[in-house]
């Protein structure tokens, strides 16, 4: 029994990095919102057709369930449905990054669930999105605003001001036991649908749809009524088709085997994407959520942990960041970007402690400069301050970087100090620092 529970503790809550969970919301979240606004664009499409056809409104349970205080079977009107979807959208771009992240997760799997069977209430019925709006449901649930969102950066700049000393913990190392549950549920969810599919497939044709013919027929079927022409040349392709459809089968049959052996992931993670990216290409059935639920079972912080390894680790090649301890906008802009340091590669040291002294005096810096600005000591060994040391700072900060080439735009050298000086003083009017002189 004993070892049946420990096994059972091991498969759901074995410790693993918050960070693996934070990526995991980040994509989901992100990946649905993206979808929302540029892909299925219900306001423009979906609920503008199925308002034109009342006559066909049969609410399901879950659209009367939420409509239950006005009846249930009422008809919500386009304008109230137009608003909801706005109000779901915002709630998923929270959720993308880390605002009141658990909340914000929670109401917009609620406004998810609700637009979507208000849209199946009309007889058109699709399936790849109901395991979203789950996966975002029991995101809710779990530890995935920890690190790496808005919430965890207040928290930890509350608690640097709080405590008067910046103390690093990298994101990427912060272990949890309710940081794998999730990832591992949705592996679980995914195994059952394809079961599903497997088994109704075989029901439909049994070994007839893995004779290659039925798979060149959907081929041309929706390669003709959707005009994809790449799709239509594999229907004349038997050999192609024939592999394909063998591969499809045992793929959806055999997925279970990656809940016992999640190692086989490896291995199925590329069949899978690449089994729905074709579906995509030949058939314009978009499985769209399909996707963006792999992209974000993808291993982020093992890859992240193998770059920031791969170009020197930690504590090695980091540039030196200097500033004062004793100022709380500094320990709170210090605790912003070292959130931002996925791989390391800087090195915070305030000014009045021992290494930071030290370095000070290498470099010739003195208490009043380091009071009034930030510096960073680049890889040429020159000193940057101010905004030019933000813009040192970006080409090793990963959500910074593909914006660093713009701060080097013709005049930014001019109007970057200025708006840097602006915000600084700006920020100092709301909150008192020490030394008041304090600018990071």
């Amino acid at each position: 029994m004993k070892r049946r529970l420990r096994a059972w503790d091991n498969f759901w809550f074995k410790p693993a990095p918050l960070a693996d969970i934070a990526f995991f919301r980040m994509v989901t979240a992100g990946g649905q919102l993206f979808l929302y606004l540029f892909v299925w664009r219900p306001v423009g499409r979906e609920f503008v057709a199925v308002s034109e056809i009342p006559h066909f409104y049969d609410p399901l349970a879950a659209v009367k369930l939420f409509l239950l205080p006005m009846g249930g079977a009422w008809l919500p009107t386009l304008v109230s449905v137009t608003v909801l979807y706005w109000i779901t959208v915002g709630f998923l771009a929270f959720a993308a990054i880390g605002l009141f992240t658990n909340v914000s997760l929670a109401f917009a799997a609620a406004g998810g669930v609700f637009l979507q069977a208000y849209v199946y209430s009309f007889g058109d019925f699709h399936h790849p999105e109901a395991i979203m709006w789950i996966t975002l449901a029991f995101l809710a649930l779990s530890p995935c605003g920890k690190v790496l969102s808005i919430d965890s950066l207040r928290r930890r700049a509350a608690e640097s001001v709080r405590r008067g000393r910046f103390t690093p913990v990298a994101a990427l190392d912060q272990m949890s036991p309710f940081a794998r549950w999730p990832i591992r549920l949705l592996v679980c969810l995914f195994a059952l649908i394809y079961l599903s599919a497997a088994y109704y497939k075989y029901l439909a044709g049994g070994h007839a749809w893995m004779n290659g013919y039925t798979l060149q027929y959907y081929l041309l079927q929706d390669g003709l009524r959707w005009n994809t022409p790449l799709g239509v040349w594999l229907a004349g392709q038997h050999g192609i088709a024939l592999i394909s459809s063998v591969v499809t089968v045992l793929f959806e049959a055999l997925f279970f085997l990656v809940v016992f052996f999640p190692a086989l992931m490896m291995i199925a993670w590329p069949i899978g994407f690449a089994m729905h990216v074709g579906i995509l290409v030949l058939m314009s059935a978009g499985f769209f959520e399909y996707l963006v639920l792999y992209l974000a079972m993808l291993p982020w912080t093992s890859f992240l942990r193998w770059v920031r390894m791969r170009r020197g680790g930690i504590p090695r090649g980091r540039l030196p960041v200097l500033f004062d301890g004793a100022c709380p906008l500094c320990l709170r802009s210090v605790s912003v970007l070292f959130a931002f340091d996925w791989l390391g590669r800087l090195r915070f040291l305030p000014f009045q402690e021992d290494a930071g002294a030290r370095q000070a005096a290498a470099i010739g810096a003195n208490p009043e400069d380091l009071r009034r600005e930030l510096h960073v000591i680049d890889r040429e060994g020159k000193i940057r301050k101010g905004f030019f040391a933000f813009r040192a700072m970006a080409w090793h900060l990963p959500l910074l970087f593909p914006f660093a080439p713009l701060l080097y735009i013709p005049g930014m050298s001019i109007i970057g100090p200025m708006v840097y000086r602006l915000v600084a003083d700006g920020r100092r009017r709301f909150s008192t620092c020490k030394t008041g002189a304090g600018r990071v």
